[in-house]
């Protein structure tokens, strides 16, 4: 068992100054960060399956996933969001 779970975004400030925005819901590493159209959008690493955007007030909103399998690495690309699956090898479009 994770005795120190993690799941924590920090969002550096400049110099040595860093702000911490928070843990995921419910999640013990983060898996995945990447910023789109105006939000900041994370994955967790291990199970439950877990995807996540920051909102403007500094809450995580759970997001869905597909067919609750995990999403992992996220990208942009032709302004799209695009994310990988650990479960299966899939990749999916938000």
């Amino acid at each position: 068992p994770n005795t120190a779970p993690g799941g924590r975004v920090f969002r550096h400030e400049g110099g040595s100054r860093w702000t911490d925005l928070g843990p995921l819901p419910g999640v013990e590493a983060v898996g995945g960060l990447v910023s789109f159209r105006g939000h900041l959008y994370a994955s967790s690493l291990y199970k439950p399956a877990g995807f996540f955007r920051l909102e403007p007030d500094g809450r995580w909103t759970a997001l869905p996933t597909p067919d609750d399998l995990r999403v992992e690495a996220l990208a942009v690309f032709d302004s799209e969001l695009w994310a990988s699956s650990y479960d299966g090898g899939h990749v999916f479009r938000f």
